[in-house]
């Protein structure tokens, strides 16, 4: 629950700070190398702690560990000569989704906008393509914390579902 999380919050700040007084290392030398044995410990709550701890003495963001980075392509940008007797355009969509237990209603109202977005591209209409009907691939990356209720629910902390199409249902013991 988010009470219990805020309270091992709290008790982990204090206790980090107590120990850095006692080692007397600076607070941003002391953020980073909590950043990285959180990191490498899959920690997320100290690493969330920590993550606070960096901003709070102004670490740099090329200091901090990455999680998740997406990276822009510049083939992605490129607009390809248009042939208007084209039947079929390809579009790819990929949604990131918290799965974790506390972001069940925004599970669900991503699976209505995604519901939404499906119906909207079957009905689009591409003037400079009066033919072409859009051939939609949809992947989804689903992510969970590190903790042991994780473990214990036999979900996977990273899960990917999709590519071309989805051919089942999506397994509600996810959500």
């Amino acid at each position: 629950t988010s009470l219990k999380l805020q309270h091992e919050v709290v008790e982990l700040w204090e206790a980090l700070r107590k120990y850095r007084e006692k080692v007397q290392i600076s607070k941003k030398d002391y953020a980073k190398e909590e950043l990285l044995q959180s990191f490498r410990a899959r920690d997320s709550t100290r690493y969330l702690v920590a993550l606070q701890l960096a901003n709070d003495a102004e670490v740099e963001p090329e200091d901090i560990p990455c999680v998740y980075s997406l990276h822009r392509l510049s083939q992605t940008f490129q607009v390809p000569d248009i042939d208007v007797n084209v039947l079929s355009v390809k579009a790819q969509l990929c949604f990131v989704l918290d799965y974790t237990s506390s972001m069940k209603t925004q599970v669900a109202q991503a699976k209505t906008s995604v519901a939404r977005m499906i119906e909207a591209v079957r009905n689009v209409y591409i003037p400079l393509l009066p033919n072409a009907s859009v051939d939609l691939e949809m992947t989804a990356i689903a992510y969970n914390d590190w903790d042991e209720g994780t473990a214990r629910l036999g979900r996977p902390v990273v899960a990917a579902f999709g590519g071309k199409e989805i051919k089942r249902a999506h397994d509600g013991s996810l959500t």
